[in-house]
C-alpha cells in the first residue's frame, strides 16, 4: 500500500510496481495481519472520523501535507472482524475500479463525438 503526503490518500500497489522508487511525497504502509489492505484503503479514504483527525493535524497550515506523525497517531474505529474487512475492502476497490473504468470511456469517446460534429459541420 502507498500513501500520499499531499493528497491524503491510500491506493494498493500492484505486483508491477514492485521495486519502484517512492518519491517522498508518498509513504509505503504494511498492514499487520489484522487488518486487510482493502479495508485499510477504504478507512483512510472514506471515513469521516480519519478525515476529521487529518483535517484537524492541518488547521492552521498554508501548505497541505500530510505527515507521517499524522498517521502514526490516527485513532482507528474498533476493528471488524478480518472476513468482514475483506468483504467491505473488496467491494470499495471493485467501485473504485468501475468508476475508474467510466471516467477512462467518457474520456475516450469525447475526440470520437467531437470528430463526428466536426464532419457533420462541413
Amino acid at each position: 500500500m502507498v500513501f500520499s503526503l499531499i493528497s491524503g490518500t491510500a491506493a494498493i500497489s500492484g505486483p508491477k510496481h514492485q521495486g519502484f522508487f517512492l518519491s517522498h511525497n508518498y509513504i509505503r504502509l504494511i498492514p499487520g495481519e489484522a487488518l486487510d489492505p482493502g479495508w485499510l484503503v477504504y478507512l483512510l479514504n472514506e471515513n469521516g472520523g480519519i478525515k476529521k483527525q487529518f483535517a484537524i493535524g492541518l488547521q492552521g497550515s498554508r501548505v497541505i501535507k500530510y505527515t507521517v506523525r499524522q498517521l502514526k497517531r490516527l485513532n482507528l474505529p474498533p476493528l471488524p472482524p478480518r472476513t468482514r474487512q475483506q468483504a467491505i475492502g473488496a467491494v470499495s476497490l471493485k467501485q473504485l475500479r468501475l468508476e475508474a473504468l467510466k471516467v477512462r470511456a467518457a474520456r475516450r469517446q469525447t475526440p470520437m463525438r467531437l470528430h463526428q460534429l466536426k464532419e457533420i459541420m462541413q
